[in-house]
């Protein structure tokens, strides 16, 4: 198995090589749940800074998933090398849960994700991982996310929503319960209703907030799963209305979805580590089984200082010093 030496090895390998020199240009389809993010620009940095030329193909995966199938077969008519997803929607969607359908799924071209969290990673690892897919998850243990909550207030009761369709996050919800049961908080769950194909109701969310502040709720977590993260904003000007405290693992809510504090791994980094197994792949001929997935080893802790001063909540002067303090204006 690839270890993180081999794969740093590999990295400084290929910057050695000559740029191109004696090299197929590779073709990599890249297909997302939107727009290009920080992790798409670290992806494509470290394929620069490693000298790889490379021909991309960026693809939005579109509502519902619906444009997946039509871009797979381009990108197998393109002959592409390898397929870069973003996000566990768009991951299931392209490489399926196991047992991959070969008639639906794609096994015939190595896939590396980016940005699933531990609790939907593990569809692609264990008597799994002997599929084509490799990548690296976003989350940090609840656990550490959980302990970084109670160190900057005693809250005892916290609130989450969840996707019901997702079953990474309700994974995640049952881990929180049962955290809360260890470290004596109460935990407030609410989930948006489903639509008729199974779609979570965006236009819940606000309610939801309102209903969980009703209980009593003093703060409220929001996982990365992509449809929260997808309707960051409203979820969270709506808990800052309701004056609860809002933690998030996710970079993307805590940077432009205004939440209060989190854990996060960096989007950016995280996309240059993806970019590195993609190119152990590509030019260093590994299977994508050897790869192990994995993460970054240390998460940044985040507070918006904006909010805290909305809320009158200020972090303690302990965790303030490690922090990154965000100065995003409430919008």
């Amino acid at each position: 198995m690839i270890t993180r030496r081999d794969l740093l090895g590999a990295a400084l390998a290929l910057a050695a090589l000559p740029s191109a020199a004696g090299r197929r240009r590779a073709r990599i389809c890249m297909i997302l749940p939107g727009a290009e993010t920080a992790l798409e620009h670290g992806f494509h940095e470290q394929l620069a800074s490693l000298r790889i030329d490379a021909e991309l193909l960026v693809r939005d995966a579109g509502p519902g998933m619906s444009k997946v199938p039509a871009i797979l077969r381009e990108a197998r008519s393109r002959g592409t090398d390898l397929i870069y997803t973003s996000g566990t929607t768009v991951t299931l969607a392209v490489a399926g849960p196991p047992p991959a359908d070969p008639a639906r799924h794609v096994t015939d071209i190595p896939v590396v994700f980016a940005g699933l969290s531990e609790y939907d990673a593990p569809a692609f690892a264990g008597p799994a991982r002997a599929r084509n897919v490799t990548g690296t998850t976003a989350s940090v243990p609840l656990e550490t996310q959980v302990a970084a909550m109670l160190a900057y207030r005693p809250f005892t009761r916290i609130a989450v929503i969840a996707n019901p369709a997702s079953e990474g996050a309700m994974r995640a919800v049952a881990v929180l319960r049962a955290l809360g049961l260890r470290h004596g908080f109460e935990l407030i769950e609410r989930h948006p209703p489903l639509d008729r194909a199974g779609v979570p109701i965006a236009s819940s969310l606000t309610a939801l907030v309102a209903a969980i502040a009703r209980q009593g709720a003093q703060a409220l977590y929001l996982g990365a799963e992509q449809f929260m993260v997808d309707h960051r904003r409203a979820v969270m000007q709506a808990a800052t209305a309701q004056r609860l405290a809002t933690f998030s693992p996710s970079e993307q809510v805590l940077r432009d979805g205004q939440a209060l504090f989190g854990l996060a791994v960096n989007l950016e980094s995280l996309g240059r580590h993806t970019a590195r197994k993609a190119a152990a792949i590509l030019v260093g001929g590994a299977a994508p089984s050897s790869i192990p997935v994995d993460t970054l080893a240390r998460p940044s802790l985040m507070i918006n200082m904006p909010v805290a001063a909305a809320l009158e909540l200020y972090p303690p002067v302990s965790l303030l010093n490690k922090a990154e303090v965000l100065r995003h204006g409430l919008g």
